[in-house]
């Protein structure tokens, strides 16, 4: 489509084969799981921290494991809240993820620009709900996004509660949710829930965990590696060589290229 962004760096091969997804649970007032926050890492690091912006250049796998590998089946009828970055807010393959399972949590340090604004304006009348992670209070970056989030994240470890108090009441008029992420005991649990906040994110619920049996298969790695290139342009030779290994890709493509919506006047074979 001629559009340009600066797609996360690619993932070697041997990352690939063993990456593990990880979810922490979301929960509301009445501490009922409402979704996870998933992130994906390789094994070797599972036990290691990631910081956000970390996390945020891995949504665009996650985005593709989670339209393409079935990571529904790890997470059932709950919510992925998903860190989104800049480059991957104005990547198409956003779109892959159906709307009624994403909440995509914008992981932004500067001010929005009218494209950034017009991106979100889209893709909420496109039915995806937005959050705005890391609010610290209003400014030129979170001014702007107030009306076209769904869920504001506060980390409550940052702030006293003085400052917490400040920050989330007039907050709590809005039409939105307020999560509040570090809730580690159940009297961080009470004083938030007082303060206005429905969401709650911490390890007074439960720690971070790594899903088990997620480790992917030689074809879905091949898959993964095949949107890697796509997303960055590559040579349409380098493309065309990884789809020859993957049968039922190739079958699936043509099928589609050859259906009544695409309008071609003969038939492609190969």
């Amino acid at each position: 489509n001629g559009k340009t962004t600066d797609a996360p760096p690619a993932m070697s091969e041997s990352a690939l084969d063993s990456t593990l997804l990880r979810r922490q649970a979301i929960l509301d007032r009445q501490q009922a799981l409402v979704g996870y926050d998933l992130s994906l890492l390789t094994s070797e690091d599972a036990n290691a921290p990631h910081d956000l912006m970390q996390r945020a250049r891995a949504a665009a796998l996650v985005c593709a494991a989670y339209a393409e590998l079935g990571i529904r089946s790890a997470l059932g009828s709950s919510l992925a809240f998903l860190h989104t970055d800049v480059a991957f807010l104005h990547d198409d393959a956003i779109e892959a993820l159906p709307p009624d399972g994403v909440i995509l949590e914008l992981v932004l340090d500067v001010e929005p620009d009218a494209s950034t604004l017009e991106r979100c304006r889209t893709l909420r009348d496109r039915r995806y709900n937005l959050a705005l992670a890391d609010y610290t209070g209003l400014n030129d970056c979170s001014r702007p996004l107030l009306t076209l989030v769904n869920v504001i994240k506060i980390d409550i470890r940052q702030h006293d509660e003085a400052s917490l108090r400040e920050l989330a009441g007039p907050l709590a008029r809005l039409p939105l949710k307020l999560l509040a992420l570090g809730v580690d005991t159940p009297a961080d649990f009470e004083r938030c829930a007082a303060l206005g906040f429905q969401l709650f994110q911490g390890n007074h619920f439960a720690r971070a965990d790594t899903v088990s049996g997620r480790r992917l298969t030689p074809s879905q790695t091949r898959l993964i590696q095949i949107i890697n290139l796509a997303a960055r342009d590559a040579d349409t030779t380098r493309i065309e060589e990884g789809i020859k290994h993957e049968p039922a890709l190739a079958v699936n493509l043509l099928r589609i290229v050859n259906s009544v919506g695409f309008g071609l006047t003969r038939r492609i074979h190969s």
